[in-house]
Parts: structure tokens; C-alpha cells; sequence
């Protein structure tokens, strides 16, 4: 009678590691969705509300920077959609290359919300960013990182 091999136990993925992955994918798919948003509006609809407000302003330029912040909005989305994967299977590299992503561009939406043509909606997508990178550090996730 042979007997087989007991199979090896992979280690379990700490629950605040799943948590961050699913905020993360929350928070990209807002940033993807107003960022696309901004990019493909009406420039004729924005023009007109804008002339209402402002008529001496420069409207082609403002439009042009609308557009710009939904295109860099919607890149940073699907960088962190692309990058959650990684950091859920264990990789330590993506987590800080993804941490300081969030970190970054949720300090760039809080001080752009300022000046900049940002959807109030974006901020909770930088602050679920940053839900997202300190769940991700937490002690019950550090031996995840540790093993990979």
C-alpha cells in the first residue's frame, strides 16, 4: 500500500489583503469612470455653461485642461487596476510601487480639487486610495509580504 504525499498547504491571504484589493478595484474603477467622464464631455455644453458664469475667460483652454485631468484620472485608474493583482498574490514590490501611486495622486486630487476641474466624487475615490495603502500595512499583512 503506497501512501501519497500530504499536499502542501498553501498559506491562507489575510483577509485585510483581500479588503485592500477589492478598495483598490473600487477606487480604480471610479477614477476610470470619471476620468472618461471628463475626457469625453461636451465641449459645447461645458462652453456654454462656462460662458454663462465667464464670459471674458478662456474656455478652449479650460476644456483642454478638463479633458487633460480625465485622461491622466482614467491612466492612474487602470495603473491601479493593473497593479492590485500583483500586490494580492503576495508581491512586496507592487505594494510600495502601488502605495506610493495612491498616496500620490490622492495628495494630487485633495490640493487639484482646489484649481482644477476635479469631480467632487474623485475625492472619495483618493481617499478609499489611501484606505486601500493602509490596510495594506498592517501587521496580519506583513507575513503575506514577508513569504513572497
Amino acid at each position: 500500500m503506497s501512501t501519497s504525499p500530504a499536499p502542501l498547504e498553501t498559506p491562507r491571504r489575510p483577509t485585510v489583503v483581500n479588503a485592500a484589493y477589492w478598495v483598490w478595484l473600487a477606487a480604480a474603477a471610479m477614477c476610470v469612470f470619471f476620468g472618461l467622464l471628463q475626457l469625453f464631455i461636451s465641449g459645447d455644453a461645458v462652453r456654454d455653461a462656462l460662458l454663462e458664469r465667464h464670459p471674458d475667460a478662456d474656455i478652449d483652454a479650460t476644456i483642454t485642461l478638463i479633458r487633460g485631468v480625465g485622461a491622466i484620472t482614467a491612466v492612474v485608474g487602470v495603473a491601479v487596476a493593473a497593479l492590485a493583482g500583483p500586490v494580492r498574490k503576495g508581491s512586496a514590490r507592487m505594494r510600495r510601487t502601488l502605495v506610493v501611486l495612491s498616496v500620490v495622486f490622492a495628495f494630487l486630487l485633495v490640493v487639484g480639487s482646489a484649481s482644477l476641474p476635479i469631480h467632487p466624487l474623485l475625492i472619495i475615490a483618493g481617499m478609499a486610495l489611501l484606505i486601500a495603502s493602509f490596510l495594506v500595512y498592517l501587521p496580519a499583512a506583513g507575513k503575506w509580504f514577508d513569504g513572497a
